[in-house]
Order: structure tokens, then sequence, then C-alpha cells
């Protein structure tokens, strides 16, 4: 890997594909050894992954219990091109979240609105690599506005950009979660606006909104009664089991 300094022997690790030909491949693994930037695993992976695909490695801290307290934020490392954008715990007890949660727009980017007398604005980016130009419909990232008139002058006629799409935060807790009056979301970012929206009569809508990213949540009893908003299914799980609430 690029760079191994911040893993340990017996970190858990998650080994997750985000771009490319095997994107979505993952496994959680332990670090048996770590020798300069490589690292020995244990069990050895499942899968092979391809070499030109941009795997992200990323430890998932363990915790006994663990507390984000009111005020508090947590949040991540956006994507940018190279990995990221994952926000991962894992406790062995309770799991209370009193404060935020947020990956909103850390996931792929979005797609670059038009800029000049151009019509062409570009695809957002997705799993399979970067949105192609002149394509403003759905890959993940939001893509960017085209100029509907045609009509600008190189300096002020510029559309607005897409919103890059949300993260991925996965939580496991032991026993219980509590996550009432907290905020966890991985929501999509919004679009740009063009130069009309600021005062210059040139431009054309905003970009689109970035895709929603996902959230999974593991547990044995769920308390509290504030979830982030999108399509999301709760099951509660008998005790011992393993459930997830998903957006």
């Amino acid at each position: 890997m690029d760079d191994a300094s911040s893993l340990a022997a017996g970190d858990e690790v998650l080994v997750l594909s985000q771009q490319g030909s095997d994107a979505g491949t993952h496994e959680l693994v332990f670090v048996s050894a770590v020798t300069s930037n490589t690292l020995t695993l244990e069990p050895a992976l499942a899968f092979d992954y391809d070499g030109s695909s941009v795997v992200l490695v990323q430890r998932v801290p363990h915790a006994t219990d663990f507390t984000l307290s009111s005020g508090s934020t947590l949040d991540a490392s956006g994507w940018a091109g190279s990995g990221g954008g994952v926000l991962l715990l894992r406790a062995t007890g309770d799991v209370d979240i009193s404060g935020t949660i947020d990956l909103t727009g850390l996931g792929f980017r979005g797609g670059d609105g038009v800029a000049g007398n151009g019509s062409d604005p570009d695809q957002g980016e997705s799993h399979g690599g970067l949105g192609a130009s002149g394509d403003t419909s759905a890959n993940d990232g939001g893509g960017g506005s085209p100029d509907t008139e045609s009509d600008g002058s190189s300096s002020s006629n510029v559309a607005g950009d897409g919103g890059a799409g949300g993260g991925l935060v996965a939580i496991w807790a032991g026993t219980s979660l509590d996550v009432s009056g907290s905020s966890v979301s991985a929501q999509g970012g919004a679009g740009g606006a063009s130069a009309w929206h600021s005062g210059v009569p040139y431009g054309s809508a905003y970009g689109g909104d970035g895709g929603e990213g996902r959230i999974r949540l593991e547990y044995d009893s769920l308390d509290g009664t504030s979830y982030p908003s999108g399509d999301e299914t709760v099951t509660e799980p008998d005790a011992g089991s393993s459930a997830a609430w998903e957006d």
C-alpha cells in the first residue's frame, strides 16, 4: 500500500475497492505484521483486487463503549479520486451518538459545469471512473449544468457544477446503539449555482446534486428516534443477532 505508517499488528482493516472493474469488492481482515508499506493479513485476502483499481485499506477503530458527545462532530477525509470518504467504528459494548456524524459530499466528485460559450458539462464521477463530457445523467456524483442559452461571454458565462456524492458510514455496536438527538448523514452534496444566481446575466441552472452515500449500523438493540433522512429501513433484531439500519 502507499502508506502503512498508521497501521500496526493487531489492527482490523477494511479492504474496499472503491473504483475500478472490481468496485464494491470488500472484506474485513486483521494485520498480523507491517513491513515498510507491506501488510501481512490474517486471514489472507479472499479476493483478488485489480491493480488498476483504487483500493482503500482503512483501519477500523475498536472501543469498548463509545460516546460521541452533543456538540461534537465526526467526519472523514474526502474521496478526492484516490480513496476515502469512509468512516468506520466497532465497539464491543454500547455506542451512544449524541453528536453529529456527517459525510455529506465526501464521496465521488461532481462534474464541472460549463464555463464560457460551451454547452457540454461533465457527468459526475462514479465507481466506474470519471464521467463523460456532455452528459448530465446520474453517475453517483452530480452532473454539471449545461449552458442552455450558449450566449454568454467566456468570462461571465458560468453554469453550476455538480455536487459530490455522499460517503460511507459503518458502525458496529456490540450491544445497544443510541442515536437519540443526533444526526448521522451521508447525503450527496448540493449542486453549485450558476453565474446567473450570483447576479451575472449568463449561465444556466444549478448543477445536479450528488448521489446519496451509504450508512450501515449493526447492533443488538436500537434506542432513540432520530435517524438520517432518506429511504431507510430499520430492523430491530433479537438479542444476540446482527441487524442493520441502512440509508
